[in-house]
């Protein structure tokens, strides 16, 4: 017979904070109970300052501690928060660790880019239809980008890039909207960073904020209804997106249907990497999933509970 435990894993990156409440049996099935995202934009500022911003802590703390309230009124058993990009960069990340742990008791856990890519690759995994055969997983944050590649369980190649949404936004793409010269300079850092990849094989899978903002984009351009699980999104519409974005002023990409308005100001900069990681791996398409970090992690939680 299965056990089975209620899990709650938070993903806390560099532009959102994202909740996943599940049962997990010991056979590994993953059954979502409920889903939790906010924007918080912790890592405003941090390229140039190295900390966060005293603003940007305290609406993440919030938001952390009403996931974990949420998690706990669903009836989590376990909670862990994985911190990625900008608590790894932010010299005073223990700031919002003591924050959170004082509100609520639970231990924010900074993992490495590594570990990242290969929780998300475990996330991936999970979906039915791609538990087996050569993968290639793209995970695109505010901060950074994690690389996955493996053949059925075992991972043959990660890495995690410091190449962000709201990074690259804050490095080159400050212009509203940004000249066509600081777009060509976003785009040659991007390329330059890309060519620590090697050479990808079989499917590929983008995972991350950018990836599901885009997939909405395209639906609604045409007018079906949005699906973002299992979206395949092509290097053209990719093309076609980059075009509309640059256009336009941040004050105009909010009026775009499908976009979210507190992700009008980095989604240029993530879709110019979306775009460039394709072009990396040699695909003209890639399947858009949620399916990340915080499904590897509850994944987890819930092997070593059932372990105790």
């Amino acid at each position: 017979m299965n056990e089975s435990v209620i899990v709650s894993a938070l993903d806390l990156g560099t532009n959102s904070v994202k909740c996943l409440v599940a049962q997990v049996d010991s056979a590994g099935r993953l059954e979502v109970i409920t889903e939790l995202r906010r924007i918080t934009r912790l890592g405003e500022n941090l390229g140039a300052t190295g900390r966060l911003l005293p603003a940007a802590i305290a609406r993440t703390c919030d938001a952390v501690c009403e996931m974990v309230q949420s998690a706990r009124a669903s009836g989590a058993e376990h909670i862990r928060i994985a911190a990625t990009a900008a608590m790894r960069d932010a010299e005073n990340a223990h700031e919002l660790i003591d924050c959170v742990q004082g509100a609520v008791g639970v231990t924010i856990d900074v993992i490495s880019g590594e570990e990242e890519a290969r929780l998300s690759f475990l996330g991936v995994r999970s979906i039915p239809g791609f538990e087996c055969g050569p993968l290639c997983l793209v995970d695109i944050g505010g901060g950074s980008c994690e690389w996955a590649m493996g053949n059925d369980s075992e991972i043959t190649f990660r890495r995690s890039l410091p190449l962000g949404a709201v990074r690259v936004t804050e490095a080159r793409l400050t212009g509203d909207p940004p000249c066509v010269e600081s777009i060509e300079q976003a785009r040659n850092d991007i390329r330059e960073m890309l060519m620590e990849i090697p050479d990808p094989a079989g499917r590929m899978a983008g995972v991350g904020g950018t990836f599901s903002t885009m997939a909405a984009v395209a639906q609604c351009r045409v007018g079906v209804p949005v699906r973002i699980e299992g979206f395949r999104l092509t290097a053209d519409e990719a093309d076609t997106q980059i075009a509309l974005y640059a256009a336009r002023t941040v004050s105009e990409r909010r009026e775009i249907a499908g976009l979210e308005p507190g992700r009008a100001d980095i989604i240029l900069a993530g879709a110019l990497i979306a775009r460039l990681c394709m072009a990396r791996a040699g695909v003209d398409s890639l399947v858009v999933t949620g399916r990340g970090l915080r499904y590897g992690l509850a994944l987890k939680i819930a092997r070593e509970a059932l372990r105790e």
